[in-house]
């Protein structure tokens, strides 16, 4: 390729070698910052989480460790999975014009299908969300996945005409095949001298390909990014290495060898602090404790680089592939492939500004769990003291085996009274009390998940709108944390995966969306569609949700009756997305059990004509009054000529039989009428 800014001389592209050296330098920085910078607060998270032991305990002294951590994390994780995962739409996407909206909620329809009917929604977003609020940050990533599926299928009395038809069918192969004469009709084809036909018992082999799209939370310790990151974006290196199985390595079309070379049990990833700590109560993470070589195990890193690689002085994003602890380049002949975006989506409840790692949960709560753990030992300490005090012995007056007899009521042997006298200490815990439930209104009010409930007195004194502003405060950080999760990760989650399958679906499929089967076929929908977010720091109650909704459609149905379906304030789309939503809120996922969607191109009637006025009525009365009189005296002009015909041939009769000669009567009628015309057109009459 030509450099135009520099006389035309060629481009000086990237080796592979050199390729090579900067993949592994990025790849052993970015390890070395997770492991070492993130990896030792995410450990001793998880530690506080599960109420291990913080190392001060002493002996026969309480060992109780509070689980502050854990109480925090399961308070906020429903609530912030019913937001995304529940009847509302936390995420929709939005039509570019007015044309598009049939298409932006059918996208959306089918995005949330993969996300909760393709993949494990839920238990995907519970870890991505779960991981969030105490491993820094929550990473989900999504592909598009080619696998092979394979099943086995048995079959007997099979004719040769059906078993042709099976082995016909593509991906079928034969296994096993039995086939033996036909006893039905066996006798009667060998008394005609023929072969007898054969019928086929046996088993096939079946290999579907279908594509599916696929998302799954990723471990903290399996993502990496560069220590200078602020976001994912705009990250110089992005990765995600993990342990996976030969099969796995080789369908991906790596060559056997090269995956044998890179199989190995010493790889790092297996030593990490974070995944060692997480499998710890359970004789730690061994994936290598297999003799089956198809799931023997390589260390697998799929990178994302900025990278300039022909030379034109502009880094393109590039997808590189690498096996083992020496990161061998095992895609695009070395050099990797060309890629539109990282496939990763991530979420932090406390994001620092212009870092890609913030707060958490546990940077919130471990130094109040340390406290409280403390207060509640000391507490534990006095109430077992002044239950069980400790006994002063004279020595050799008293039956040493007896004192420490702790059985109820035995009996202590003395030589003289008062040689065993207890030393009863007070319990002085309950001085403690107020302290602990001071910790605990100090660990609500970092989290901003305040305990709302109120004693009865206190429900006596405090008016609703005081409980309803209660309860807005104490949910206000879960709905900023809900709003930041919107914004940052799930619209991410939700585009990448319109832009995969928009790019990578190429036919039409058969899904169910709002209890109805339809036919979904992206490849004409825009993937530059934009997500708009519908929870937020003014996302209310769902009382005060509802009651809103209700005061909409009521101004709706109004101006629907005043102005009639085709105003231009609210049609009865707008209409029915209020049904909807107040269906959502009330729980119903499905609102099309009770309200159809309406058609994409539905248009109302049109209106009928506006009803007459008085005056035109009036005035066609009059008017159909006149054409009656008209039309009544010509009926009566054409009686009386009638009439008049009639007395002229009479008259005519008469003077024939009289005067005994012939009159023309036709003569006589062609002048009346010619007489009749004359008068009419206002001429003389004869």
């Amino acid at each position: 390729m030509q450099n135009p800014d520099n006389g035309g001389e060629a481009y000086a592209a990237i080796t592979s070698d050199e390729l090579q050296a900067i993949v592994r330098s990025e790849i052993e920085s970015a390890v070395d910052f997770i492991e070492n910078d993130i990896g030792p607060e995410r450990s001793e998270s998880i530690k506080y989480y599960r109420g291990d032991p913080l190392g001060n305990e002493e002996e026969g002294r309480s060992q109780i460790v509070t689980r502050d951590l854990r109480d925090a994390v399961r308070q906020v994780l429903p609530q912030l999975v019913e937001v995304f995962l529940g009847s509302e739409r936390a995420n929709e996407f939005v039509p570019k014009n007015a044309e598009d909206r049939a298409q932006a909620e059918q996208a959306t329809d089918y995005i949330l299908h993969i996300i909760t009917n393709d993949n494990p929604g839920v238990q995907e977003f519970y870890a991505w969300i779960k991981d969030s609020l105490y491993q820094k940050v929550g990473i989900i990533k999504w592909w598009k996945d080619d696998a092979k599926k394979v099943t086995y299928h048995s079959f007997s009395g099979l004719n040769d005409v059906a078993l042709g038809l099976i082995l016909d069918e593509p991906g079928v192969e034969l296994v096993d095949l039995r086939s033996t004469p036909d006893a039905q009709l066996a006798g009667m084809a060998i008394a005609q001298g023929m072969m007898p036909p054969m019928v086929h018992d046996g088993r096939v082999r079946r290999v579907t390909k279908e594509t599916r799209f696929r998302i799954a939370a990723v471990p903290g310790e399996e993502f990496l990014i560069d220590r200078n990151a602020r976001s994912i974006d705009s990250a110089t290196y992005v990765g995600h290495r993990s342990l996976q199985s030969y099969t796995d390595l080789v369908a991906m079309g790596i060559p056997p060898d090269v995956v044998e070379r890179h199989i190995s049990q010493s790889a790092t990833l297996t030593t990490n602090e974070v995944l060692t700590e997480r499998f710890s109560n359970f004789g730690g993470y061994r994936p290598f404790d297999t003799q089956n070589k198809g799931e023997q195990k390589a260390l697998y890193t799929e990178s994302y680089i900025r990278i300039d690689v022909d030379g034109d002085n502009i880094s393109e994003l590039r997808k590189i592939c690498t096996l083992g602890e020496d990161h061998e380049i095992v895609n695009g002949d070395g050099f990797g492939e060309p890629v539109e975006d990282r496939p990763f989506a991530s979420i932090c409840p406390d994001p620092e500004s212009h870092m890609f790692f913030g707060n958490d949960l546990a940077d919130q709560t471990k130094d109040i769990q340390r406290i409280r753990t403390n207060v509640m030992r000391a507490v534990l300490d006095s109430l077992a003291l002044s239950i069980h005090p400790r006994t002063g012995v004279v020595e050799g007056q008293a039956n040493i085996e007896d004192v420490l007899n702790t059985e109820m009521g035995a009996v202590i042997r003395m030589n003289a009274p008062g040689m065993v006298q207890p030393f009863l200490v007070p319990f002085v815990g309950k001085e403690a009390i107020p302290v602990l439930a001071l910790l605990q209104e100090e660990r609500d009010s970092r989290l901003g998940i305040h305990n709302m409930a109120l004693d009865a007195d206190a429900l006596q004194s405090t008016t609703s709108a005081a409980v309803s502003a209660q309860e807005r405060a104490a949910t206000q950080n879960v709905k900023m944390i809900a709003r930041l999760y919107a914004e940052t990760g799930v619209k991410r989650l939700m585009k990448g995966l319109l832009a995969m399958v928009v790019a990578h679906q190429d036919h039409a499929r058969m899904v169910r969306l709002r209890n109805t089967w339809v036919e979904v076929d992206p490849r004409s929908w825009n993937a530059d569609m934009d997500v708009t977010v519908n929870v937020g720091l003014g996302y209310g109650m769902v009382g005060d949700r509802i009651a809103a909704l209700m005061s909409v459609k009521q101004t709706q149905e109004q101006i629907l009756m005043q102005m009639g379906p085709s105003n231009p304030l609210c049609d009865l789309a707008q209409y029915r997305t209020t049904l909807a939503k107040l269906l959502e809120l009330g729980g119903y996922k499905d609102a099309s059990q009770f309200f159809n969607p309406l058609p994409p191109n539905f248009q109302l009637p049109p209106p009928p004509p506006p009803p007459p006025s008085p005056e035109l009525i009036l005035a066609k009365i009059e008017q159909e009054k006149t054409q009656a009189k008209l039309a009544t005296d010509a009926a009566n002009l054409e009686l009386d000529r009638d009439k008049f015909y009639a007395d002229v041939l009479l008259r005519t009769k008469e003077i024939e039989t009289k005067y005994n000669t012939q009159i023309d009567l036709a003569q006589i009628k062609a002048a009346i009428e010619q007489n009749r015309i004359v008068r009419q057109a206002g001429g003389p009459s004869n």
